[in-house]
């Protein structure tokens, strides 16, 4: 029996278990230094759920009740397309207004009101229409209810705005880059390793794409045109893969992650959505006295 086969044999084990343990070593290194520059370009972009939370805080510290407390204060549109005040005459999903705005839920004998989180993405002009203005404390409803859809509005147009917003960076010099290929079976066992470059890349509200240079030898493993992270993605791995069974980590992002034009350009983007924060916080300037006076400021 030749022991010189097993022995051979446990050398290359124990040789690549050792390599193994340091592409994990260095896989990690690329990801987290990678990583700690994503998380600056986080920034403080305004958080779309706070906003229609404070929106309809805001909306209903203002103005409920909206239209009084008594009963015969609930309106609704009926068939006609007319105001009324029965339940019965109302349209199946008519738009409602009583203490709260609501709807009228079809086939059932209830209203749905809505509460503060729904107000930004449920208020409405039928809503505004079915305000009617009291003599005293409510003297002004509907006008403050229209002030409110139309900050609404405006909040909504900048929204997409940033959302369909981009900004491309152009590098002065050009940032390498490397695509390391993992096994399929086992992501320490490396079978490639292309070389390559990028010379722009693109921000957008919640994503930066990074378009490599095509190489003959990308182009042979079908390594897509851009690889993309988002900037609140949890622990990103920047991985990216040519099909199902070829994965590869990009070497090279922290690099462009990191460049003074980067965080310029995401700054210029988080700007755009800081506008539709500054609206709201006009109508709780503008409307603070109010507020305090009914002890919610």
């Amino acid at each position: 029996m030749n022991m010189d086969v097993f022995e051979i044999s446990k050398i290359k084990h124990d040789e690549l278990a050792a390599a193994k343990n340091d592409v994990k070593a260095e896989l990690v290194e690329i990801r987290e230094t990678a990583a700690r520059e994503l998380d600056p370009l986080v920034g403080d972009s305004v958080d779309m759920r706070v906003l229609k939370s404070e929106f309809g805080n805001l909306f209903y510290g203002c103005l409920e009740p909206i239209n009084g407390h008594n009963i015969k204060d609930r309106r609704y549109w009926d068939e006609d397309g007319a105001i009324t005040e029965s339940f019965d005459d109302a349209t199946h999903n008519s738009a409602g207004v009583f203490k709260r705005i609501g709807t009228k839920r079809s086939y059932r004998k209830n209203t749905t009101w809505y509460e503060e989180h729904q107000v930004f993405d449920k208020l409405a002009q039928d809503h505004v229409d079915l305000i009617h203005n009291g003599k005293y404390s409510r003297y002004d409803h509907k006008e403050v209810a229209k002030e409110f859809l139309d900050t609404r509005d405006d909040i909504l147009s900048i929204r997409k705005s940033w959302q369909l917003d981009e900004v491309t960076v152009k590098a002065t010099e050009t940032i390498p880059l490397s695509l390391i290929y993992h096994n399929y079976d086992d992501k320490l066992v490396i079978e490639d390793v292309l070389h390559t470059t990028a010379d722009y890349w693109q921000l957008k509200h919640d994503t930066i794409y990074l378009y490599p240079v095509q190489t003959e030898a990308m182009r042979d493993k079908s390594v897509p045109e851009s690889f993309s992270v988002e900037y609140r993605q949890n622990n990103p791995d920047f991985t990216n893969n040519s099909d199902w069974r070829n994965k590869f980590t990009v070497n090279g992002w922290v690099d462009v992650l990191k460049h003074p034009d980067t965080i310029e350009a995401k700054l210029k983007i988080d700007n755009i959505i800081q506008a539709a924060e500054d609206k709201l916080d006009a109508l709780k300037l503008k409307y603070a006295n109010r507020l305090v006076v009914k002890g919610l400021f």
